[in-house]
């Protein structure tokens, strides 16, 4: 089989899919998407990149690298003759840009093992400082006492429920790209003593959520801290781990990769080597990385809002040695 140019390429899915958008000097085209549910042929929301042999539909989600696949769900009568241009990438794929393709463009789409619901009784601490019940001000007074502005209150949509499981306890809600709730943890203001844990999570898979995904500009550098108490103390541009490693399969660390976004790592100071990890990860794929230093200091969550706004202007951009002399450091 003779190689195909990307004009040829171009031309075979014009000639397949009638409808589409051209993508102005480069190999991509916007085409309807097969997979919807609507099968809206005149909705042009999935985009082809004949190049790499990617596709991805933006309303529906669905992902691959097979064009051929592609093809049979749209016309399989074009099925065969499809082969004539597209091979199989993977035989393309042998270098750690490949597990980039594999993170971002596989088609990965599972099913929510529960759907989250944001805790009943739910009341915005912003809206009640000065509710007539004691519990819910002693709540948001706690949130106060930690330092958190009015602002972090409204952004980050801090809570309090009169329902008795949450009761007296900080509710941090999580919400997606879209809005909808995604995760939630309540810090109890009470638990000091080991018959009651501080926390109460919810019921998810967390390397399936980007915390408070709504508030991320991924254009503007994002700042990574552990947990969402560590949030009260951070610039807006930012989220948490929910612990204190980032796996490659994790939808942030797709996100990331996928747009490139340069990351501040500000993990407690116990956690060094965990951020180095997470640097050489990122850097693998061209992310820009810098390191807040927390050594000698508290938990980013116990910060004064001028003690982590002065350590984040002196963060550490690292490169490659820079992050090996840490590494060695550590041995």
């Amino acid at each position: 089989m003779s190689k195909k140019t990307i004009s040829e390429k171009l031309n075979f899915i014009k000639k397949v899919v009638t409808n589409y958008k051209n993508s102005k000097d480069n190999p991509e085209i916007a085409i309807w998407c097969p997979f919807c549910k609507n099968n809206n042929k005149q909705k042009l929301k999935m985009i082809v990149n004949v190049d790499k042999q990617l596709f991805h539909c933006f309303v529906c989600n669905t992902k691959g690298k097979s064009i051929p696949f592609l093809i049979k769900n749209i016309n399989e009568n074009y099925y065969n003759e499809s082969k004539n241009f597209f091979v199989d990438n993977s035989v393309h794929m042998n270098n750690e840009w490949s597990d980039l393709l594999n993170l971002i463009y596989d088609k990965q789409i599972e099913e929510v093992e529960e759907k989250v619901e944001i805790p009943e009784g739910f009341l915005l601490c912003a809206l009640n400082k000065n509710s007539i019940d004691p519990d819910v001000r002693d709540v948001v007074n706690y949130a106060l006492n930690r330092g958190c502005s009015e602002h972090k209150m409204w952004l980050l949509r801090l809570g309090v429920s009169t329902h008795p499981k949450f009761r007296r306890a900080l509710i941090i809600p999580s919400l997606d790209e879209n809005g909808e709730i995604n995760f939630y943890t309540c810090r109890r203001i009470d638990a000091s003593t080991t018959d009651m844990s501080k926390y109460i999570n919810c019921h998810a898979s967390r390397v399936k959520i980007i915390f408070n995904d709504i508030n991320i500009n991924w254009k503007k550098p994002l700042t990574i801290v552990e947990g969402p108490l560590d949030l009260l103390k951070t610039n807006d541009n930012a989220t948490c781990l929910l612990g204190s490693s980032l796996p490659r399969d994790s939808a942030l660390f797709r996100k990331i990769v996928k747009n490139q976004t340069p990351v501040i790592l500000a993990l407690d100071h116990d956690a060094y080597n965990k951020s180095l990890k997470i640097a050489g990860d990122l850097m693998k794929y061209n992310i820009d990385v810098s390191i807040i230093d927390t050594s000698g200091e508290k938990d980013v969550g116990d910060m004064s809002l001028e003690t982590f706004e002065k350590l984040y202007k002196e963060s550490c951009k690292l490169d490659e040695n820079i992050l090996l002399l840490n590494k060695i450091s550590l041995i």
